[in-house]
């Protein structure tokens, strides 16, 4: 099966509608058995990627208490 990480819009992969009116886009197609660990993988990519935006960004936390 073909993989690709290619995140371009013009991939060649269509955007895909869900119910609730979810969007999607197929950003990368593996075999069944590394669906699961894929989905992981890239779940971490993009918790670090917003670390970093967070940290680059100088944001700090705050709490408000309405």
């Amino acid at each position: 099966m073909p993989t690709s990480s290619n995140r371009s819009s013009s991939s060649a992969e269509p955007r895909r509608s869900f119910p609730g009116g979810v969007k999607g886009e197929v950003i990368k197609t593996v075999p069944v058995g590394q669906i699961v660990e894929t989905l992981i993988e890239e779940a971490l990519r993009l918790a670090e990627e917003m670390g970093e935006l967070a940290d680059g960004e100088g944001a700090t936390p705050s709490v408000t208490v309405g």
